[in-house]
């Protein structure tokens, strides 16, 4: 198993996961208003997916997210405490979140993919970076709002299959873990190994269980412990 660091995608000679800079955004809108549209009027509904969190919680949440990647983008640097901030008092939340939607997704869908923007991880100074990790960074908590008010609805298959590539080989990375293979098509499947627990299901199914949103019941582990992996899982990705 190698250091993935230097090299997103998949491994063994496979093609690269990435989508284009026009399908992130695409994606980044579409699941945007999937979750605004499952929060509204259901703030005060705990989200199970997110422990002590509401639906409130995690629109503004998202809306910081949005806020926080404007301010890098617009100055073109690591944004400052105060250039970002929560909803105003008095502004319903949603709608606050929503036009942050319109205008980090108007902003990034302006820049070229290899434009330079300042991002957290090192390898990757361009705004293609945040246009990837806006889409993911919607998807997986447009499921927490849903998973407060009924079932989860999957992702996109070629989404996430990139976003399972993006776990492994930028968010895990970037916390120190680094002996990961995958994702692998088996079939239908995707097949991933971390830290030496090898899991394997859907695309969508994978992608939202490696993130904490979905029960043990939707993968398959054919080696190694789950409750590790769970355990190594959650400490990476909080």
């Amino acid at each position: 198993m190698r250091d993935r660091r230097a090299a997103p995608g998949f491994d063994g000679g496979m093609p690269s996961t990435r989508l284009t800079s026009e399908q992130y955004i695409d994606y980044l809108h579409a699941e945007g208003e999937r979750l605004l549209a499952s929060a509204e009027g259901n703030l005060e509904l705990a989200t199970p997916t997110c422990e002590g969190w509401s639906v409130g919680d995690v629109i503004e949440h998202v809306g910081m997210v949005y806020g926080h990647k404007i301010a890098a983008l617009e100055h073109g640097r690591h944004p400052q405490p105060g250039e970002w901030t929560g909803p105003p008092d008095n502004v319903d939340a949603v709608q606050w979140c929503h036009a942050l939607l319109h205008r980090v997704a108007a902003d990034l869908a302006a820049l070229p993919s290899d434009a330079y923007a300042w991002t957290w991880w090192e390898p990757e100074q361009t705004a293609g970076f945040w246009q990837r990790r806006m889409a993911h960074e919607t998807a997986v908590h447009r499921a927490d709002v849903e998973a407060a008010t009924g079932p989860i609805t999957p992702v996109a298959a070629d989404l996430a299959l990139d976003g399972i590539d993006e776990l492994l080989g930028v968010v895990l990375a970037d916390a120190g873990v680094v002996d990961v293979d995958g994702p692998h098509a088996v079939g239908d499947a995707v097949r991933v190994t971390v830290a030496g627990v090898t899991v394997t299901g859907g695309a969508s199914d994978l992608l939202l269980w490696l993130w904490g949103r979905l029960p043990d019941a939707v993968v398959v582990v054919s080696e190694g412990d789950a409750a590790a992996l769970r355990n190594l899982l959650r400490d990476a990705t909080q």
